[in-house]
């Protein structure tokens, strides 16, 4: 079962690693701003808590938020998942509709390090890695735009643009007291943003291409503080509640790209290129991505079998975009901060006769101010989530359920507006790798 398993997983890496370069999140406008939409940094627990979770685990989820959360496990984990979306885009004037589904992460977690104190094996070290979207970039506008000096004639002007970034990380979580653990991620960002705009007059097209290969690196320092609350019990037959913060910055170097620029003159009547010309093949900039500061606080129980029950997580963050500039020139965007709160609950994990009661519900709500500013419209992301967590049984296997029903921007000053509906598949496989087997 264990090889199957492993081999179900090297399978899902392939797959992920042949579609990475063309990542989609479903087509909005607002991806044209910037480095496109930025990807919900959480694994699918998280997602379903409305994105919270910084200081808050469950020993079989991987928290990709907190990598000073890593010592928490002492199980190798495996977990993937995958992200579907409808989404209705409004104006004034129409309204469309759009469809995608893609991939969204893929993660490993590996316990590297125990000792034992007071006949109990602590874990010290644990080490994850994995691949998942940074951001995306999905966007088709068409409009016809007026010639200056010429009343008569118009030009038909098509924009578009996709691709996005992807980050391959490693982290690393350290436990350095009974209450303080601290810990690293380390990430490569890389990936190609292509924007086209055609332009059609009369009997002429010509079509503008802008390939731009980005890379970057981010550095993720965190910190977690967590304290049980009341009286130590060290005959452990009674549940536990614990209380964390935790605090994370998301650092980043200058971002590099490398941009290319295609000119080509088309046969509007067979679409051949009559035409075609390279510029600025080797036009390189350097831009810095701002830094987020990320606050959380959590609280988790444990019931009397020792299994984790319920844990409630709100999180906090901020980031000023104010001043990033793209390719060369300020973006116009604004800052950035959000509030997210969230929580999950399991009735029991032993001995439930009853399917349901083993399951894990969770639920939560989010804000996103986000940094992008259009036509005078700061643009508010907010929505609800809800999540199932279903134990497979006779195995440490989970797969997840989640949805999220939010809106994006509205339709004021000739904004859009986004309505989307989210919905999140994952599975986390836990196994035990390198522990001796012992016989008493």
């Amino acid at each position: 079962m264990h090889l199957l398993l492993r081999g179900i997983f090297i399978l899902v890496i392939i797959s992920f690693y042949n579609i990475a370069s063309a990542q989609q999140a479903g087509i909005s406008p607002y991806s044209q701003i910037g480095i496109g939409d930025l990807a919900n940094e959480g694994f699918s627990r998280n997602i379903s808590m409305g994105g919270a979770g910084l200081a808050s685990n469950n020993r079989f989820y991987i928290n990709h938020l907190n990598p000073s959360l890593n010592p928490e496990h002492s199980t190798v984990i495996y977990e993937f998942g995958l992200i579907g979306q409808v989404k209705t885009l409004t104006t004034t004037k129409a309204s469309d509709n759009s469809t995608a589904a893609n991939l969204s992460y893929i993660g490993l977690l590996f316990p590297m390090k125990s000792k034992t104190i007071a006949g109990k094996r602590i874990n010290t070290w644990g080490m994850g890695l994995g691949l998942k979207p940074f951001s995306t970039v999905s966007y088709k506008n068409t409009y016809l735009e007026k010639i200056t000096g010429d009343t008569s004639n118009a030009v038909f002007n098509t924009r578009q643009g996709n691709g996005g970034l992807n980050q391959v990380y490693i982290s690393n979580g350290v436990r350095v007291s009974k209450t303080i653990s601290i810990g690293l991620t380390t990430a490569y960002i890389f990936g190609p943003i292509v924007k086209e705009s055609l332009l059609l007059f009369d009997t002429r097209r010509i079509d503008v291409v802008q390939k731009n290969n980005i890379s970057t690196l981010m550095f993720k320092p965190a910190i977690t503080y967590k304290k049980q609350l009341g009286t130590e019990d060290t005959l452990q037959v009674n549940s536990k509640t614990f209380f964390s913060v935790a605090a994370g910055v998301d650092m980043f170097s200058n971002m590099t790209s490398t941009t290319q620029t295609e000119y080509h003159r088309i046969n509007p009547q067979t679409t051949a290129i009559q035409r075609s010309d390279t510029i600025n093949q080797s036009k390189n900039f350097s831009a810095a991505l701002p830094f987020a500061y990320n606050l959380g606080f959590a609280l988790d129980n444990f019931g009397t079998d020792q299994a984790q029950k319920w844990s409630l997580a709100t999180d906090f963050s901020f980031a000023d975009w104010s001043k990033y500039s793209n390719f060369g020139i300020n973006a116009g965007l604004n800052k950035y901060y959000s509030f997210k709160i969230g929580g999950e609950y399991t009735p029991t994990y032993v001995n439930a006769k009853n399917y349901f009661n083993r399951m894990t519900y969770r639920a939560g709500l989010y804000y996103h101010h986000t940094p992008v500013v259009y036509t005078n419209n700061d643009i508010i992301d907010f929505g609800a989530t809800l999540g199932f967590g279903f134990s497979i049984p006779k195995t440490l296997t989970y797969l997840n359920l989640g949805f999220a029903v939010g809106q994006r921007g509205t339709t004021t000053n000739g904004a859009i507006k986004e309505q989307y509906v989210n919905m999140f598949i994952g599975v986390n496989i836990n196994d035990i790798w390198f522990f001796k087997r012992q016989l008493d």
